[in-house]
């Protein structure tokens, strides 16, 4: 169940399925308690100088569209956001055409 949250219902997560069995108990909790325990990005967002580029997926079961421009609108120098349609959580893996192409747009903008 984590890992079709993660991947979405487009994606076959079987591999990464496979690999996240594999680990030990111990190394798969420490993981998951990073996730879980990190600071809310969104308090933070003031101060974050560098130019950012905010990329979500409307499938993310975790965060609305809605917490990515949020985060969009407090980062000073947000160069946009991409709402990747049907992305998951894990929008780079499963969607990688999409975030490939904002970012060389924006490292091109930025060159």
């Amino acid at each position: 169940m984590l890992v079709q949250a993660f991947f979405g219902q487009r994606f076959d997560p079987g591999r990464w399925r496979e690999h996240l069995r594999c680990l030990p108990k111990d190394q798969a909790n420490y993981s998951f308690r990073a996730l879980v325990d990190r600071d809310d990005v969104v308090t933070s967002l003031k101060r974050i100088t560098a130019p950012t580029l905010v990329l979500h997926g409307s499938a993310d079961p975790y965060y609305t569209p809605s917490h990515g421009e949020e985060i969009a609108n407090g980062v000073a120098d947000c160069r946009g956001f991409v709402l990747v349609e049907g992305g998951a959580h894990f929008l780079s893996l499963t969607d990688p055409k999409p975030v490939n192409t904002a970012l060389q747009e924006l490292f091109e903008a930025l060159a």
